[in-house]
């Protein structure tokens, strides 16, 4: 009765080899196929498992050479006939392990590219951190204005008392020295006064411009990127999800056949640039992305006539 394949662990494996079973033995002997034993073996040895599939796989090939050798002085041409086809199956075995190995490789990469999706979901998440710290600077900017606003109706309304003051210097010469105590008293006021407000002044640029930049990075996070790729799959590149809505592709389809920038596309290639026309209809300002050159340069002549094309709807 064969023994599951989850069972094998690298003691097995090391038996295996010991005993010369090979890939076909331990197939055998856990009922299963190559690809599934190859697996397996990967999950046991994580970071050396091609080695110990082509140790497995030479384990077999010695032992097949020494049945040859010991039925060589028996039957010469049987032996003969035998090695012969021992190498071919080697051969064979030796490409089916390479083709398996890059099938093994080929999932990781699909693991990799689950793990760039979590990557993409990290810049959503920064992007809401962003508009949190845009939201608090905007508060502190707003704050700030109204700070300005006040020290300077208090400068203004220390000016006009110091035009007063010119005034009554002018008119009562007899109350001269107590008026100057009072100038300069003001004068030295709204000097910290101007301070302040030059303190102010700079620190509302500084805020204004980091608010500015702060603005401009939301922005280019905000705007969302479609792919249009040759299987005609329509789909968001990057930036926020939306909804792609093709409505109305199917007239501008009608259209697109009789014009002479399509002369050279098939009709899929045609529909595919109908589709692309009716989604940015109902989502201006998003970047498109053509995965094939030739359709992407019919893309952008149409693009230049789009009111001629839409016009004709």
């Amino acid at each position: 009765m064969a023994m599951m394949i989850e069972n094998l662990d690298a003691r097995g494996v090391r038996e295996a080899i010991k005993r010369g079973l090979g890939v076909d033995g331990l197939c055998e002997r856990y009922g299963c196929e190559a690809e599934a034993l190859f697996l397996r073996i990967q999950h046991v040895y994580k970071h050396n498992h091609a080695e110990m599939i082509q140790r497995l796989r030479e384990s077999g090939r010695k032992v097949s050479g020494v049945k040859i050798k010991n039925a060589a002085s028996r039957a010469p041409a049987v032996v003969k006939d035998a090695a012969e086809e021992t190498i071919s199956d080697t051969n064979a075995m030796t490409e089916e392990v390479t083709t398996i190995i890059e099938n093994i490789e080929n999932k990781e990469a699909t693991l990799t590219a689950q793990k760039n999706l979590e990557a993409t979901t990290k810049v959503a998440e920064t992007l809401d951190a962003l508009k949190e710290e845009e939201a608090t600077l905007s508060k502190s900017l707003m704050e700030t204005e109204c700070d300005y606003e006040v020290v300077l109706n208090q400068h203004r309304a220390q000016i006009a008392l110091l035009r007063d003051v010119q005034d009554d210097l002018k008119k009562i010469e007899t109350q001269f020295n107590e008026k100057m105590a009072s100038y300069q008293k003001i004068v030295k006021e709204d000097d910290g006064l101007v301070d302040t407000l030059n303190g102010l002044m700079a620190v509302r640029r500084e805020k204004a411009t980091k608010l500015a930049e702060l603005r401009n990075q939301i922005r280019e996070l905000e705007i969302t990127t479609i792919c249009a790729y040759e299987n005609g799959t329509i789909e968001v590149f990057e930036g926020p999800e939306i909804t792609i809505d093709k409505s109305g592709a199917s007239e501008i389809f009608a259209q697109l056949v009789e014009r002479a920038e399509c002369e050279n596309l098939r009709v899929r290639e045609i529909k595919l640039v109908s589709e692309v026309i009716a989604a940015m209809q109902h989502a201006p300002g998003v970047n498109v992305i053509i995965e094939n050159p030739a359709v992407a340069e019919v893309y952008e002549t149409l693009m230049e006539h789009i009111d001629d094309v839409l016009h004709q709807v």
